[in-house]
């Protein structure tokens, strides 16, 4: 679909131009920053990109991912050592015995957010937005129209380029450093570890460790902890000392290793996304429900390419 063109005449309206394919968004326009050079910003899904533009519910690991580069590279002469990544979603969709909605309803607060709902036709989730990121956390099978199995998606998004830097990473093809990609690994991990969360499924009768139950005083504090709006107007002592506590009280007498669980699940599947694996062609259709994927969206300026530039690229280790 192209904007900003007359369809009938093929007259210019504008000095913008767009164009989306296989799922990825193509513009072009004058930059801002280096008087009138045209730069292209290219923002969308990579994964749904190399499924021609089908869909993302499958695991887009390092290997896939280094073949779309180099299908950005010798198709649209996009040189990924110029290409300025501005934004990067890092994702990993995990299959748990536990409905999907019910992990996301035990989740409390992350830092010195709590989390809002995000409901509408197709999608449930929590989110917390800052001015750098944003943390997305929902029922994947839901969004994806896949019903006959749980799958829980966790996401974190970095806005800027320079929220990236602190990973080593500028360009597109900083992403196929392995190393540099190993970087980003624990931005899932510890902030998943650093959520606030019970599990909702947990029956308020079975607070106990063996036979020794919960004081009523640290019982009622424990409950009323559990709702995003206790947390809401404390400050950061406050908040450091009710995280401290419900934390002790949750270890000594929830006995649900939901948590510890999904942060296990998370590790591996974050492994399993990095490992340089031979290429391989897509699953069928059947079979995309079980996957995952690690790097999903992306958004980048081009601010040079050159189609005579062109290689093979695979993810690699540096020497």
């Amino acid at each position: 679909m192209i904007e900003h063109i007359d369809r009938n005449t093929g007259e210019i309206l504008s000095e913008t131009k767009e164009a989306e394919y296989n799922g990825l968004t193509f513009i072009i326009k004058q930059s801002t920053v280096n008087g009138r050079n045209p730069v292209m910003l290219v923002c969308g899904s990579l994964a749904k990109f190399y499924n021609k533009g089908l869909d993302n519910a499958f695991d887009f690991d390092v290997t896939m991912l280094a073949q779309t580069i180099n299908t950005l590279q010798n198709t649209f002469g996009i040189n990924p050592h110029l290409a300025i990544l501005q934004k990067l979603e890092v994702g990993v969709n995990l299959h748990t015995q536990i409905h999907p909605n019910q992990i996301i309803r035990g989740l409390i607060t992350h830092k010195d957010k709590t989390f809002g709902i995000e409901k509408r036709k197709g999608f449930f989730g929590y989110k917390i937005e800052r001015q750098s990121n944003e943390i997305k956390i929902y029922n994947k099978g839901l969004q994806a129209g896949i019903y006959n199995t749980n799958i829980f998606r966790i996401e974190k998004v970095l806005k800027f380029n320079k929220s990236l830097s602190p990973y080593g990473i500028t360009t597109l093809a900083d992403l196929l450093d392995i190393d540099k990609l190993n970087n980003l690994k624990p931005l899932l991990c510890e902030m998943w570890e650093s959520v606030i969360f019970f599990d909702s499924g947990y029956k308020n009768s079975n607070l106990r460790a063996t036979k020794k139950l919960m004081k009523q005083k640290d019982k009622e504090f424990f409950l009323e902890h559990r709702t995003p709006n206790t947390w809401a107007n404390y400050h950061k002592e406050q908040r450091r000392y009710a995280k401290e506590k419900f934390n002790k009280l949750r270890k000594e007498y929830d006995t649900s290793t939901l948590h510890t669980d999904i942060l296990k699940a998370l590790h591996e599947k974050l492994n399993e996304l990095t490992t340089i694996k031979q290429p391989k062609p897509l699953p069928n259709k059947e079979m995309l429900f079980k996957n995952s994927h690690l790097l999903q969206h992306l958004v980048f300026f081009n601010l040079q390419s050159t189609r005579a530039d062109t290689a093979v690229l695979m993810p690699h280790k540096p020497p």
